[in-house]
């Protein structure tokens, strides 16, 4: 019986599809954040919370990402952090 091994690009591909199928960027996302939102005291506007996030992160995020981050932590799904929506100003 032969026994092949995938090249490390196919592998690394893999790995990086299956991560992001499993929302682990999305999840990272939304915990920075919290983090930021932390940091600002609990109150913050979107555009302070972006400027806030973006110092932290090597890929800066846009506008539209934070309002899909906000939106999934206010959403219905995770009812533990609805609290982000009354935090916005």
């Amino acid at each position: 019986m032969s026994v092949s091994t995938l090249p490390d690009d196919l592998v690394s591909l893999v790995h990086h599809v299956e991560l992001s199928q499993a929302g682990w960027r999305d999840r990272a996302q939304e915990l920075t954040a919290l983090a930021a939102l932390a940091e600002l005291g609990g109150t913050a506007g979107k555009d302070q919370l972006l400027k806030t996030i973006n110092m932290k992160l090597a890929a800066p995020l846009g506008r539209a990402q934070l309002e899909g981050i906000v939106n999934r932590l206010t959403g219905p799904e995770p009812a533990e952090f609805a609290v982000l929506s009354s935090c916005m100003v």
